[in-house]
């Protein structure tokens, strides 16, 4: 198994990304999942796996959470987007 190593998302995102992108977008994708693995906040900083990747919005697919006590008809039209949407 190997080590996780942590460091700050600023510092992870000089070596992915040939553009400038703010820190506030970076933490949006990795909010959505957009960075594998998530990026966590550890005292007030936003810190990432060095060996992240980023996976983009393609690789993510719509899962909501259908609950037993829910409607059927919100059931149904929550299965039907979790269907519809699974990559």
């Amino acid at each position: 198994m190997s080590e996780q190593f942590l460091i700050p998302l600023t510092e992870w995102k000089t070596g992915r990304f040939g553009f400038s992108i703010t820190n506030t977008t970076l933490v949006k994708y990795g909010k959505l999942g957009y960075i594998n693995p998530k990026p966590e906040k550890i005292c007030g900083r936003w810190c990432v796996d060095r060996n992240a990747v980023y996976v983009g919005p393609g690789s993510v697919g719509v899962a909501p959470e259908i609950h037993d006590d829910d409607d059927d008809a919100l059931k149904e039209i929550l299965d039907h987007v979790t269907k519809a949407t699974k990559k």
